[in-house]
């Protein structure tokens, strides 16, 4: 089966031990959890990728290739993103 992305909104987090200890596990599963439970699946692509050496800079996400660097907490810029993309107001995603 052929996974399409052009449409979906690509959520990449860092599974290198670094970035998973320092809140990846965590936000990996809260997304995961989220998008199960709004029924996101044809909507957002979520992966899990490889340490890509920019350790100083984590925990690392990217949205559709552009790495989070600003200083809000990661699960609340892809809620912002996941709002954006979808249509459904943050609050309504909690």
């Amino acid at each position: 089966m052929t996974v399409t992305t052009h449409n979906k909104l690509e959520i990449s987090v860092c599974m290198g031990s670094s970035c998973f200890s320092r809140g990846n596990a965590d936000l990996i599963s809260s997304l995961q959890a989220l998008i199960e439970k709004h029924k996101l699946q044809d909507q957002i692509l979520l992966r899990g990728n490889l340490c890509e050496n920019i350790c100083e800079k984590g925990p690392n996400v990217k949205l559709h290739g552009c790495l989070c660097e600003s200083t809000e907490d990661r699960y609340s810029e892809c809620l912002k993103a996941i709002s954006k993309h979808t249509g459904i107001p943050v609050e309504k995603l909690l």
